[in-house]
């Protein structure tokens, strides 16, 4: 009777392709997932410094396109009541 045996080195490189396999498969979903965050501002924000923050928050979301960054501007406390 004929039996192939494989070596302890072909073993373990089997062993080492199967887990390198499986670890890519499960973590490349979590990787490809978008991450949408939402900037809250507590105090009133307006006017020219509103648009510099947008224009940062859109130019970080342009060069992160797996981050999208939505700021909300909450107003002052008696606005937010």
């Amino acid at each position: 009777m004929f039996i192939l045996r494989k070596s302890a080195g072909g073993r373990l490189l089997s062993r080492c392709v199967v887990g390198m396999v499986l670890l890519f498969l499960l973590t490349t979903p979590v990787f490809a997932a978008k991450v949408n965050l939402r900037l809250a501002y507590p105090v009133e924000l307006g006017g020219p410094l509103a648009k510099i923050m947008d224009s940062l928050c859109e130019e970080f979301s342009s060069q992160n396109p797996e981050i999208h960054v939505t700021p909300i501007y909450a107003g002052n406390y008696w606005e937010t009541m």
